[in-house]
């Protein structure tokens, strides 16, 4: 009897097949417009780096070395995210060369009275520019670190819809770049501002770093940083210890309020980034469980790795052998 074949849409998670039409639309758009697709920049080495991580600390802690494909499955959707967001570049703006930033100030002016950075001036210190600069380039480790958690604690379910709501917050975002696109008071305001943001040396360089290494400058509204940090803050505090979450939450409000401090964003950014994250975690489960009840053929349990076991001895075995093995062959 000839076996029945399965469409591709029934194997793929909901965030692998929203971010295959997007990866898709990217390649389409990138040879209209004769463009090369990037995926090794700073971005995508600093997600490897977090998934290469949660290999190491699974194998450590006990799961088997077959689960490692399961793993890459399930942070793939990071590397699409990464994939995408460093190859929208020249595209935003080849696509909608209209700059919206006039229009964001305008809608500043009327909510605030006038542009949320410039009234934060008063405030400016080295200490506390230090910790809000420190604070903005969490945003880095935010999100992936609280999918990792999550994943080694064998917190699946509570997993799924993080990502779905992580990586529909991107597609979302992005599309708003296109439609909306603006480069930030740090660019549009320069000539208002009455005092410079003075940091530390480390601190400088980093935010030197960030800013060359920025694919691109129309990504302003809405402000993804607050989006992924209010989902990072919402999935802590309901699925973490407090011990975990009070913390990540204090460093999400200064992250969030440090995007308009900084310069990077317009206070009507920072809005549409929290509007945008909390529709996106209310839908994800009712995503989830509308598509393994109507799309996906199996059980999505099936492609995790069981829970961890921390084994203090089997911990304790791995450091020594790799101890001594690097030690073998310093000697060598």
């Amino acid at each position: 009897m000839e076996k029945k074949k399965i469409p591709l849409i029934s194997r793929l998670f909901p965030e692998e097949f929203f971010g295959l039409i997007m990866l898709t639309a990217l390649i389409i758009i990138s040879i209209i417009f004769n463009k090369h697709i990037y995926y090794n920049r700073i971005t995508g080495r600093h997600y490897f780096h977090f998934f290469s991580y949660t290999v190491l600390i699974f194998i450590i802690f006990g799961g088997k070395f077959k689960s490692i494909t399961k793993i890459i499955r399930n942070f793939f959707p990071l590397v699409l995210i990464t994939t995408v967001f460093e190859n929208l570049g020249d595209v935003v703006t080849k696509i909608n060369p209209h700059f919206a930033d006039k229009t964001l100030i305008a809608i500043d002016k009327f909510i605030f009275g006038g542009d949320p950075s410039i009234w934060m001036q008063r405030f400016y210190t080295p200490w506390l520019s230090n910790l809000m600069h420190s604070a903005y380039t969490s945003y880095y480790f935010l999100p992936p670190m609280l999918g990792m958690i999550l994943y080694i604690s064998g917190k699946y379910k509570e997993f799924r819809d993080f990502v779905v709501a992580v990586t529909f917050t991107a597609f979302i975002g992005y599309i708003g770049y296109v439609l909306v696109p603006a480069v930030g008071p740090r660019y549009t305001l320069a000539h208002l501002y009455t005092k410079d943001i003075k940091t530390g040396a480390v601190i400088t360089k980093v935010i030197k770093m960030i800013n060359n290494y920025e694919p691109f400058r129309a990504d302003c509204f809405p402000s993804l940083h607050t989006a992924h940090t209010f989902i990072v803050m919402i999935f802590s505090a309901r699925y973490l210890s407090k011990f975990i979450s009070i913390p990540v939450n204090i460093l999400g409000t200064l992250l969030i309020i440090s995007t308009m401090y900084g310069r990077y964003h317009y206070g009507i950014d920072v809005i549409a980034g929290l509007l945008l994250a909390t529709f996106n975690i209310y839908i994800a489960p009712y995503v989830n469980n509308w598509w393994y009840k109507k799309i996906f053929i199996g059980n999505w349990k099936e492609h995790y790795p069981g829970k961890l076991k921390f084994d203090l001895k089997k911990i304790y075995k791995f450091f020594t052998n790799t101890k001594s093995y690097l030690k073998k062959k310093s000697n060598l």
